[in-house]
């Protein structure tokens, strides 16, 4: 990101009579082209299951050296009678180096149950694909 200032600030009054100098800044946004094609690679740091907030905490680090965007998309199983749930899928983008964190919402339908979440992050390379499962106990 790129940022210009004004440099000769202009006396100008606020709506309650206050004298202020104003100067503007702008912000443009710059992208570079590597001229070797850029590497992706996505590693999942963590994967919780928040008590407290009913959701699924995931964690993951951009480790390439180009930007990426994908999806997330998370399976329920619950290990006691083997019923399956899809939740919707969730976008993302991400810088390289980024680190981030993605809350990703139980439905208030689920039933109690011990359960296996399995998380997979398709970021568009048809070559890998990050996974991650967690084990726990759904108790609301």
């Amino acid at each position: 990101m790129l940022y210009v200032s004004q440099m000769n600030p202009v006396d100008d009054v606020d709506s309650k009579g206050a004298h202020i100098k104003v100067s503007i800044r702008s912000g443009i946004k710059l992208f570079h082209k590597l001229p070797l094609p850029g590497t992706k690679k996505i590693e999942i740091q963590n994967l919780v299951y928040g008590k407290l907030s009913n959701k699924l905490d995931l964690f993951f680090e951009n480790q390439g050296d180009v930007w990426i965007d994908g999806k997330v998309y998370t399976d329920l199983v619950n290990v006691e009678n083997g019923k399956k749930t899809a939740l919707d899928p969730v976008i993302f983008y991400t810088m390289p180096g980024n680190k981030r964190e993605m809350n990703i919402s139980l439905p208030s339908t689920l039933e109690k149950g011990k359960y296996t979440a399995s998380v997979m992050i398709d970021y568009g390379d048809s070559n890998n694909l990050e996974l991650g499962e967690l084990s726990f106990t759904y108790e609301k």
